[in-house]
């Protein structure tokens, strides 16, 4: 893999060491003056601060280009947002003024293109700022973001971690700087680096995998828990490239038993959209069709819907909630260090007595056996001895 860079920046050593955290992967990093290396010689690229007011960062950018290598965008206090909007990369940012922001991530939940583990998302909420170009950044593109950006408490829809596909090219960008800082909070925190090893290399084998180029394709998560809807996101290219949804696509979802569920998608402004409800635990698969003049096109995928652990939701004691109800039962709550209080407080209670139980059961005298035995015995041993004794 190839870094390339307008200038030195902590980051450049951040990201290789993330990446070559991986056995498989490499990276090379360079800076745009002088720069002249072969771009084929690489699976990925990632630009960091480019396009800036270089004027060579314009010609390497055009070679990345035409060269289709996946790129990684990093923006920062050096790119030239300007020629940024140029490259069409489904994000515009807008602005009057040349300073910088300080921006918080924040993960979105709704992110479909790759599986992110909700330890990961929840520690990049705790993650300090990054420094970003100042202005807003509008969407006007196909694009899938995974970190949306937090100013203060407040959060936005604009994207700070975005994906896009771009005639067939794919690229991230991450709209600001100082990804080493996460490196070394994270160590603070933890003792080790795995989260931020781990996004990047989400981030380098999403960019590495090669999609399939059909005119008709479905996209939705591989996962999902029972209590969660099934939604899908379909898309068709006619053969001059454009994207349409003139004719209706349908879908049949089918259980692991065999059973067949059928749907028929919902049209957007260029898309199609399908949600097709809860379903039960299991493994499924689906066939999505749609014709386009005399040409049918076909789809197909799977996934599964995980079995919710209930218990494993909550695991902090909602004090709060244990409270309201001893007080809606008319009990009371009690902390740990008040163990003996409990004790004082059941023998103070006029309403907690002990409780004794008895249950009578009669029986007939004749039905005992024994004792009908020892009648018999002694009426026996009364006959010998009055026999014995000449009584009769």
């Amino acid at each position: 893999m190839l870094i390339v860079a307008n200038s030195p920046h902590p980051d450049l050593s951040a990201f290789k060491t993330a990446i070559e955290n991986n056995l498989n992967y490499s990276a090379t990093v360079k800076y745009a003056e002088n720069f002249a290396e072969n771009l084929s010689d690489y699976q990925i690229v990632i630009i960091h601060q480019l396009p800036s007011d270089n004027t060579s960062s314009k010609n390497i950018l055009y070679r990345i280009k035409e060269a289709g290598v996946p790129a990684f965008y990093v923006l920062g206090a050096q790119t030239n947002s300007r020629t940024f909007n140029s490259l069409s990369l489904g994000v515009t940012i807008s602005s009057n003024i040349n300073r910088n922001n300080e921006i918080l991530p924040y993960s979105n939940k709704n992110f479909t293109l790759f599986t992110a583990n909700d330890e990961l998302l929840t520690f990049i909420n705790q993650l300090p700022p990054l420094i970003a170009p100042f202005g807003t950044y509008s969407i006007n593109g196909q694009v899938n973001v995974l970190l949306q950006q937090r100013i203060g408490p407040v959060t936005t829809e604009q994207p700070l971690l975005y994906f896009a596909d771009v005639n067939g090219a794919k690229s991230a960008v991450l709209c600001g700087e100082g990804f080493w800082k996460w490196r070394l909070n994270e160590f603070e925190e933890k003792g080790n680096n795995n989260y931020t090893n781990e996004l990047v290399s989400k981030i380098v084998q999403y960019l590495l995998v090669k999609e399939k180029k059909t005119p008709f394709r479905v996209s939705g998560k591989t996962h999902y828990n029972e209590n969660e809807p099934l939604t899908f996101e379909a898309q068709l290219v006619n053969p001059a490239g454009q994207i349409v949804n003139d004719p209706d696509a349908q879908m049949t979802i089918y259980s692991s038993s065999k059973k067949e569920y059928k749907y028929t998608f919902s049209k957007t402004s260029n898309a199609y959209t399908l949600n097709a409800g809860i379903f039960p635990a299991g493994k499924y698969n689906y066939v999505a069709q749609v014709k386009l003049g005399n040409t049918n096109y076909k789809d197909e995928g799977e996934f599964t819907i995980n079995t919710l652990q209930m218990e494993n939701t909550e695991l902090t004691a909602n004090h709060q909630m244990l409270f309201a109800m001893a007080q809606r039962t008319g009990g009371k709550m009690f902390y740990s260090e008040q163990m003996i209080a409990i004790t004082e407080e059941i023998k103070s209670k006029e309403d907690i007595k002990p409780v004794s139980y008895y249950h009578k059961k009669l029986r007939d005298f004749i039905s005992l056996k024994w004792i009908f035995a020892l009648l018999v015995t002694l009426l026996a041993l009364e006959w010998f001895l009055r026999k014995r004794s000449g009584a009769y």
